[in-house]
This record gives C-alpha cells, structure tokens and sequence, in this order.
C-alpha cells in the first residue's frame, strides 16, 4: 500500500529532520512502493510539486529537496500503484488551482465518478488514477457547497454509495 506523509509547521521549515531521522525514514518505504513519488509544497501561497515514476530512493534530487526547500506545508507520497500505468502523470501528489492532494487506497467506481464531474475538472484530469479523479470529486463538492466542510462529507458520502 502507498505510504503517505503530511506536514503543517507555523513556520516555513525544510524537510530533514522529518523526512530522514528516526527508526524509519520516508524514502525507506520506497521499497515497497516502487512505482514513483512525488513531494508537494507551497512557494509564495501557489502549490508546488516535483514527482517522478520511479523509486523515491533511486532519486538524487528527493535528497536536494528535502534540505533545501521551505514551506509550512509538505505531502509526500510513495506509490504502489492499484490503477494507472507507472507513469508522472499518475505520481501524487496532484495539483489543481490552490490546491494539493495525495491519496492512500482505492475508490471503486472510478468512471462513473469521473463521468459526474464538470467539464473544467474532467479535462484538468492528465493520467489514469482514481485518486485524481477522487480529487476533482472532492473539488467539485467543496465548489458546489461552497463550503470545506460540507463539500467533504458531500464527496465522502456520494463515494461510500458505489462500494
């Protein structure tokens, strides 16, 4: 299963400390999660990612990135992919406007969900997962409630019905 990793400071930090002390370091799971990563961030309040189709731990520039850039908010993720081809396209964490999304798991019904979403979110869609479609889903219920909170449960419920 994909491995994530969230972090929200008060302050812009870099990664170091988070990403490589400790008993296991967030590039270690690359092992199992072969099929890319991808680091998100923001730079001057816009969203930001690098991410490539290959093991965390075969990338030199992860390294560079995780000493040298700053943000008060991270994602990252390893991927093992369920759906999609490996690919940069279906790496996370996807980017869309202001926001950053990174997802663990799987939602079952992926083209149906897609076929619900609004034209502006369907062509914004560039690779094969269901977690960016699940992304646009959400964006497209946050936009429509016009409201975080609602728009999540909105989303959230709708999901739980095509299981």
């Amino acid at each position: 299963m994909c491995r994530l990793f969230g972090l929200r400071a008060n302050r812009p930090v870099d990664l170091a400390f988070s990403f490589t002390s400790g008993e296991r370091t967030f590039p270690q799971f690359a092992g199992r999660n072969p099929d890319g990563f991808g680091v998100g961030w923001y730079r001057k309040s816009k969203p930001d990612i690098y991410k490539r189709p290959y093991r965390a731990d075969e990338s030199e520039k992860l390294a560079e990135w995780t000493c040298s850039g700053q943000s008060a908010t991270w994602i990252a993720h390893v991927r093992n992919a369920t759906t999609g081809i490996v690919s940069n396209q279906n790496c996370h964490p996807f980017r869309f406007n202001n926001w950053l999304f990174a997802h663990n798991g799987s939602i079952e019904g992926r083209e149906t969900l897609q076929a619900s979403l609004q034209p502006s979110h369907q062509s914004a869609i560039d690779g094969q997962t269901d977690s960016e479609v699940y992304f646009h889903w959400l964006l497209q219920n946050i936009e429509s409630e016009r409201d975080i909170n609602a728009g999540v449960r909105c989303a959230v419920a709708a999901v739980s019905g095509y299981s």
